[in-house]
């Protein structure tokens, strides 16, 4: 990819904010020979993150491990159905793009993946809450 400069969209992929970013960079940002990578960080904590519902909590400490297991695979393979559909949606807006996904802290990958890929851009929207809110509540896009 000569001359075209590398876009970062890192994403929750929440369809709202992820969807309206592509748009942006579309809108705003994208020039002919352009790459945007649609980047997904997983930040899988530990099992202390499960909802603590009875199914969860009726089961023995030997278990924990399999649980753990096999809800990562389940968020695995919902977070690779939503890199599959914004890659669709960029295809719609004709904008040449592939997906990464990484596991990690999220301020860290992205920071990690830009240099990498020496991108011209890193774009991700925030949640909205003003700066009270993230005061208390923090953002990675701060």
């Amino acid at each position: 990819m000569s001359g075209g400069r590398r876009i970062i969209l890192a994403t929750d992929l929440s369809s709202y904010s992820s969807e309206r970013m592509l748009n942006y960079i579309k809108k705003k940002i994208l020039r002919k020979g352009d790459k945007v990578i649609i980047l997904h960080v997983f930040n899988w904590q530990n099992i202390a993150d499960l909802p603590m519902d009875d199914e969860v909590m009726g089961i023995g400490s030997g278990n924990l491990i399999a649980l753990n297991n096999s809800e990562k695979k389940r968020a695995r393979e919902e977070i690779g159905k939503g890199m599959e559909s914004l890659l669709k949606k960029a295809q719609e807006y004709d904008v040449d793009a592939e997906s990464i996904i990484l596991e990690g802290y999220p301020r860290i990958k992205i920071c990690e993946l830009a240099a990498k890929k020496q991108a011209d851009f890193v774009i991700m929207a925030s949640r909205g809450m003003g700066a009270l809110g993230r005061l208390f509540l923090g953002s990675v896009s701060d």
